[in-house]
């Protein structure tokens, strides 16, 4: 028989079997990090070696965040870094100060760190070409661009952020548009739940540190030699001279081994190199450049004492190998705060200054009791070290239906899809911030983002509506007097999320009118708990609306009964605003006016920010705060700084919390910003069992 004829008998006896053994495709991993120092990189190798252990058949691919840095600036940027690490511990602190105000501060997360060092276009790019199940970051610059880059590109991908740093501040932000964060230790979680972030996105994996196989390379000491071995990672400690040259001044006449690490710095390697020569003849200096791993844990393994810099894995290593410890903290920013939290449990000593670091290590090993305690702090601690939860969620199989761009889902359409997470957004919203009565203020719409379109309908001057315990009341605009009422009355998630209004009350365009606000345009309020009585008023007021309304004596006019004019109205009988406003009423201006009267009446405010959905299918979107004729001067300035930044957010004070939406995710969720914690650098609450 043929080859042939024997191929096509063996697929006519078992070719029906395929597609019970067909093998499904192998997952596909992208991990990003940041190579500014060894942790990041680190913590990628661990969970790539962990993903190979468990699936060996899947797909990981390693990126570089920095590689889509303009190469020039990356250079520029690498250096000012270290210069300022080295020279300028103050720089680093305050630069580090900035960007924890800048993350805390922006009401737009989406916007923060976006394109300013990274392209995020070339990252979409990138993702598009690999299309990985899942997306995972050891680094909190690369899970912010790479949120960004999967929302604004519309990527299907599952992103999973790995946080290698013991902070608070504003990171659980990042975690909102994220599939799941991993944060290192289990104090941490409650804090991220705490601004909103759902229980089920965020858990701790524990510290992502798998150490390398020590090699054979440390050479044997004699018997009561002192071994220190210092190291910094990529680029070494401050000063590693004047940390030898403490060691030896401290330690006068001891036999001492120094094993040396500095990193890639040629220069320090040259000085060291150069002092060394004028060290007494009981101390050897073995001194190292830029090393496998495997040759480092080999010599920390030899060492009696481990001194090291504050930053996130290296001090995990002292307690993984279980040796005392010393950090140098003279590098400020984050590695000040690493550095307290170890010295805080005891699982460190700590200095801030390398001069000290000889005399520090004299009283250390003088000290057995503490000895003892370090130890055993270490032993437990390091039990915080694992990798499989991280790598059972890179492994979970991913929906090769989706493995492709995100749709711009059709919300705002008339009875089309509406978003997910309404009710549980406005259920912390509610829990956070209780009130009974609202003044929402809409921003302006129109087709292209401008105050006013030419050829298209717009409404530059925004739209106002006020919430009565669970109702929001507001008005309707295409009312036929007589018929039905004037007042479209419905819940707060219709008001902003709806897509379902009634037919006769649809504007035959892509944009929900009366219901579904937050599909086109921003909205800010003010929340408030008034008296009994003032809400009774004012339900009074509307009832009586209403009837004028069936009885033809009012009805919707743009200029003398519109949204502004009637909430107004409303508004006077609640003891909100001082007078009703004369002429032609726009929303801004019963809004600031009811703002000034409730600051008299000193009446306590929330200010809340209800963000317009992003990718939502209106054909509308929201544009600068809303105009005012009665204000010309300020209308005028509005509308030139629209032309020059467009869609800048105005609030009349930084919103407390806010409800948004991650088309990553495709979900609505809650920020709550006013946080006594806000100021707190690091987990002090970290207590043994």
């Amino acid at each position: 028989m043929s080859v042939k004829k024997l191929a096509v008998f063996l697929f006519v006896c078992f070719g029906w079997l395929t597609p019970l053994t067909a093998v499904a495709d192998p997952q596909k991993i992208a991990i990003f990090y940041s190579s500014m120092g060894n942790g990041h990189k680190g913590a990628a190798d661990a969970i790539e070696a962990e993903i190979k252990v468990k699936s060996p058949e899947a797909i990981v691919q390693q990126v570089n965040v920095r590689d889509f840095m303009n190469p020039r600036w990356e250079k520029i940027d690498r250096r000012l870094y270290w210069a300022m690490f080295k020279h300028s511990a103050y720089l680093i602190d305050r630069f580090f100060e900035s960007f924890i105000k800048n993350g805390t501060n922006t009401v737009d997360f989406s916007k923060f760190m976006n394109g300013r060092d990274y392209n995020t276009v070339e990252i979409a790019k990138w993702l598009k070409e690999f299309k990985p199940d899942t997306t995972i970051a050891t680094h909190y610059g690369s899970a912010i661009v790479l949120a960004n880059a999967r929302e604004q590109a519309g990527i299907k991908t599952r992103l999973v952020w790995v946080f290698t740093d013991y902070l608070e501040h504003f990171f659980p932000r990042i975690s909102q548009r994220t599939d799941m964060t991993y944060v290192p230790h289990s104090s941490q979680i409650e804090y991220w739940k705490s601004w909103g972030v759902d229980a089920d996105k965020v858990d701790t994996s524990l510290m992502p540190l798998v150490l390398p196989k020590a090699d054979d390379s440390a050479k044997p000491v004699e018997p009561g030699t002192l071994v220190v071995t210092m190291q910094g990672g990529l680029e070494g400690l401050k000063d590693n001279v004047k940390v030898i040259k403490s060691i030896v001044q401290n330690n006068p006449g001891r036999k001492m081994v120094i094993n040396a690490f500095v990193g890639k710095q040629e220069s320090e390697y040259k000085r060291v190199q150069d002092y060394v020569k004028t060290i007494p003849s009981n101390v050897e200096v073995r001194l190292f450049g830029f090393v496998p791993r495997g040759q480092v844990i080999a010599h920390i393994m030899q060492a009696d004492v481990y001194v090291v810099k504050g930053g996130g894995l290296s001090p995990m290593e002292g307690s993984v190998l279980n040796k005392p410890t010393i950090l140098v903290d003279e590098f400020g920013s984050h590695e000040r705060e690493h550095s307290k939290f170890f010295a805080k449990n005891g699982l460190a000593e700590r200095t801030m200054d390398s001069n000290e670091v000889g005399k520090l290590i004299g009283t250390l090993l003088a000290d057995k009791e503490k000895l003892e305690r370090m130890s055993a702090n270490q032993k437990e601690f390091s039990q915080a070290v694992g990798l499989d939860k991280i790598v059972e969620a890179a492994l979970t199989p991913f929906d090769p239906n989706a493995k492709a761009e995100i749709e711009l889902i059709p919300m705002g359409k008339f009875q089309g899809r509406e978003v997910n997470g309404q009710a549980q957004s406005l259920e912390k919203l509610n829990r956070d911030y209780p009130s009974n009565f609202e003044i929402l203020l809409g921003y302006p719409v129109s087709k292209s983002g401008r105050y006013l379109d030419m050829g298209g309908k717009s409404n530059p001057f925004g739209h106002i509506g006020i919430r009565i315990e669970d109702k929001v009341y507001t008005v309707n605009h295409r009312s036929k007097i007589g018929e039905g009422q004037l007042h479209e009355i419905s819940s707060l998630a219709q008001y902003l999320y709806s897509t379902q209004a009634r037919p006769e009350i649809f504007e035959g365009y892509d944009f929900v009118g009366v219901h579904g606000q937050a599909y086109g345009r921003e909205t800010i309020s003010l929340r408030m708990n008034l008296p009994a009585e003032d809400l009774r008023k004012m339900l009074t007021e509307l009832d009586l609306i209403e009837q004028e309304f069936k009885q033809k004596k009012t009805g919707y006019d743009v200029k003398a009964c519109n949204c502004s004019t009637l909430i107004d109205r409303v508004l006077e009988k609640g003891n909100l605003i001082e007078s009703r406003q004369k002429g032609i009423a726009f929303p801004i201006d019963v809004f600031e006016s009811a703002l000034s009267r409730i600051k008299d009446r000193e009446i306590k405010t929330t200010t809340i920010r209800y963000a317009q959905i992003k990718g939502a299918q209106s054909g509308y979107v929201s544009t600068d705060v809303p105009l005012t004729f009665k204000r010309l001067f300020r209308s005028v300035a509005r509308i030139m700084k629209n032309m020059v930044a467009p869609n800048s957010l105005f609030y009349p004070s930084k919103p407390e919390a806010q409800v948004e939406y991650s088309p990553g995710r495709d979900t609505l969720y809650y920020e709550n910003f006013n946080r006594k914690e806000l100021g707190k650098s690091c987990l002090w609450f970290y207590t043994k069992k």
